[in-house]
């Protein structure tokens, strides 16, 4: 019975995503609800439902499923920039850059909608010129070719709190791999530090 119970609850989440595909929200999240009654435990169920709260303005709701899509072990790059969004709507600013800051997406899309929401919650806080320019720097580091994760994304926040370029110190080379693979800097020092080698080279012999 449980087995039956868990696969009507799942083919309940596939007619709501054919709803959303038709932009019927009302109608899937019907469907949601009605799979959650059968199995509490549908992440993905949980996920879409909070999705559908935040586009219709239920902003309690949308953050109670999506915290429950996490819980529920749910995707990372795909719960936790709804799940920012939804606090910045809330006016929960402080709450976003506490808790999301250091945030483990990593997909490209997922960390530029999450970035984009910590810089609204900075200008929330009166930060204005520190969140338009942290959002510059890693539009400069994409364009710059280079890939987008979590690590990049708190090198870039720190960078410009310490009024330092990002974009031009991790856009920058140290060395280039035989296979291609670029090699670049981490931190303003480690490329200082690198550039002082190559302006003092020392040859023996």
């Amino acid at each position: 019975r449980a087995r039956r119970t868990s696969s009507s609850a799942r083919r309940l989440v596939a007619s709501a995503r054919e709803h959303l595909a038709k932009n019927d929200r009302t109608a899937a999240m019907i469907e949601l609800r009605n799979a959650l009654q059968k199995n509490s435990d549908l992440a993905e169920a949980r996920f879409l439902l909070g999705e559908s709260l935040l586009e219709t303005g239920d902003l309690p709701g949308a953050e109670k499923e999506l915290r429950k899509a996490a819980e529920l072990q749910y995707p990372a790059d795909q719960v936790v920039p709804p799940l920012a969004r939804t606090l910045v709507a809330r006016g929960e600013y402080k709450k976003v850059i506490d808790e999301f800051s250091t945030a483990a997406v990593t997909s490209a899309p997922g960390q530029a909608d999450l970035q984009t929401a910590i810089g609204q919650a900075r200008t929330g806080l009166g930060d204005v010129e520190g969140a338009a320019r942290t959002l510059r720097e890693l539009v400069a580091i994409l364009q710059g070719g280079q890939p987008l994760d979590p690590s990049v994304a708190r090198r870039t926040i720190d960078m410009v709190q310490a009024d330092e370029n990002p974009a031009e110190v991790l856009g920058s080379e140290i060395f280039r791999a035989p296979g291609g693979r670029v090699v670049r800097p981490k931190s303003s020092g480690q490329k200082q530090y690198v550039e002082a080698i190559g302006r003092n080279v020392i040859t023996f012999g």
